[in-house]
């Protein structure tokens, strides 16, 4: 019985997350048309993006703290919501700041989806943690890779905005029908509401915040911040720049998706073996490697190259996070721990895809900004390699 039910919440957390994030990448998509019809520059545009992943993790700890107080479903329905209202206001948007309203509502459906579901997961999985987190984390990639050229066919068909009112339904029902069965494990410990368990709960937390394994991880977290999530924002209208059609750049966006699936799996199960800690470290570093390839690309191939390296790094740190988290700072209260760690990410995701757009707008390439992304992600990768020296220990 406990097998089946750790089966049907992760089968439903991937639904869900792999739902709520392939909107996003949809939405995300749909950028050159929003730049083209209401005449958004480079760095509005970054603005935009970057309060969507900057709103994924401001929302974080609250949903954590949710989720440990109520369930991880109420949070996980609430994100499914808070993304079709994301869609139904870029349909209906007019101005930038209907767009930057559109892009805050993804962001917090992001954030609300994310740290309650993969929290739940881990309470069900412990000893191939790693290989699960990355199995469940894959279906980012496939609700990317799938979610994304469909929205481009179907607003060929009928027009961007209807496409999105299409996708804001879609993502309704999934609130509705699949959220609700997500829950953690009953002996997992959350605690349940009153004013006593309220001043125990953050009492520990704070503990566990001073503690030098907390800010050495969330120090990595803020550093890699800065450039995780950044190329999202301008991949597709960079390549659009270069002169590619604005159907070859949702592919792209497409293609980092794609490329994440068998990474996520595979970063998994090498973590496990290696260390999920020191392996999220190599991550970093990779991907600020990956950023001197960008820097490169001129035409098709060099795009499409860089994409799939982009897509399977960033997919592998992705997957790995909330297992090292968990590694660290298992317990009663890792869905609020897990929500700071996320938070720790707020400033740099807000910030990068501005300041990637900023430096465009000045120097007219993004070269200058690929090679600070290179500095932040190895001093995320150095932080992390510090972190997995010290002992891991329950939250």
């Amino acid at each position: 019985m406990t097998i089946n039910k750790a089966i049907v919440v992760a089968a439903s957390a991937y639904v869900v997350i792999g739902g709520v994030f392939g909107f996003a990448y949809a939405l995300n998509a749909m950028a050159p048309h929003l730049e083209d019809e209401l005449g958004l520059s480079r760095d509005e545009l970054g603005l935009a993006l970057g309060f969507e992943f900057g709103g994924l993790y401001l929302i974080a700890p609250f949903a954590g703290y949710l989720s440990d107080r109520v369930g991880a479903r109420f949070a996980a329905m609430a994100a499914g919501l808070l993304m079709a209202a994301s869609l139904a206001a870029a349909a209906a948007s007019q101005s930038f700041w209907h767009v930057l309203l559109a892009f805050i509502f993804a962001g917090f459906a992001l954030g609300a989806c994310q740290t309650p579901c993969l929290a739940a997961v881990q309470t069900w999985f412990s000893g191939r943690r790693g290989l699960v987190t990355g199995i469940v984390s894959t279906c980012v990639g496939v609700g990317g890779a799938t979610l994304t050229p469909f929205s481009e066919h179907l607003a060929e068909a009928i027009g961007w905005r209807e496409a999105l009112l299409a996708l804001a339904v879609a993502s309704a029902a999934v609130a509705a029908l699949v959220a609700p069965w997500i829950s953690r494990r009953p002996e997992s410990g959350a605690k349940q509401g009153s004013a006593r368990v309220d001043r125990e709960t953050h009492g520990k937390i704070s503990e566990v915040m001073r503690t030098r394994r907390f800010i050495f991880f969330a120090l990595g977290s803020f550093c890699m911040a800065f450039a995780l999530l950044t190329p999202m924002a301008h991949i597709a209208v960079s390549a659009v720049d270069a002169g590619l059609s604005v159907q070859t750049a949702a592919a792209l966006v497409a293609t980092t998706a794609f490329a994440s699936i068998p990474a996520r799996i595979i970063a998994g199960a090498l973590a496990d073996y290696f260390g999920r800690t020191l392996t999220l470290g190599w991550g970093y570093a990779c991907l600020g490697m990956s950023f001197l390839l960008w820097s490169s690309a001129s035409e098709i191939t060099t795009f499409f190259a860089y994409a799939v390296a982009y897509g399977a790094i960033q997919g592998a740190c992705v997957a790995l996070r909330p297992a090292a988290t968990a590694d660290h700072f298992s317990g009663p209260y890792l869905g609020t721990i897990m929500g700071m760690v996320y938070f720790a990410s707020f400033i740099g995701a807000l910030a990068g895809p501005w300041l990637f757009g900023r430096i465009y707008e000045v120097f007219g390439s993004y070269d200058y900004a690929s090679y600070g992304a290179f500095v932040v992600c190895l001093c995320s990768a150095a932080f992390m390699w510090r972190t997995a020296r010290l002992p891991a220990a329950g939250g």
